[in-house]
């Protein structure tokens, strides 16, 4: 500790690059899909719908696997398959409903600015203020507990 490095940094941290940088394509459809609901607020349609596509393509897994192990013998694993289809359908079902919970406070601290403007632009800037001006507890040498 007493070289100056950070504890809570994670490995690898100080070569992430600062600056601008183009937007992914998962980072621009969630950013689209946020200024979207800054007029019209995540609703239950949001979450009943928000992941049909996909839902719909492990029901159809779900219902191939049944019809196979209902003409082989696949003993117990059909079954694990559906439990595993099934948490992942209630996973996004919980994340979105949480969402929809939040989005209130949400809706109040986003920069929406800075969101349209990232969107528009297609280029996210990365401040180094955003990394340098976080405050850690307990970093300082004489708070460590001695190591043996």
């Amino acid at each position: 500790m007493s070289n100056g490095t950070n504890p809570y940094q994670a490995p690898g941290a100080s070569t992430t690059r600062v600056g601008p940088r183009r937007l992914t394509r998962q980072e621009r459809a969630l950013l689209t899909q946020y200024l979207k609901f800054q007029s019209a607020a995540p609703g239950h349609r949001f979450y009943l719908f928000g992941a049909w596509r996909r839902h719909l393509y492990l029901v159809g897994w779900l219902v191939l696997v049944l019809v196979l192990s209902r003409y082989l013998d696949l003993g117990a694993a059909p079954m694990i398959v559906v439990g595993m289809a099934l948490g992942v359908i209630l996973n996004d079902l919980s994340r979105s409903r949480l969402l929809v919970r939040l989005w209130p406070l949400f809706h109040h601290i986003f920069d929406w600015d800075r969101i349209r403007k990232c969107v528009d632009d297609d280029v996210i800037e990365t401040r180094v203020d955003d990394r340098q001006s976080v405050s850690y507890p307990n970093t300082d040498t004489q708070a460590q507990p001695s190591r043996p």
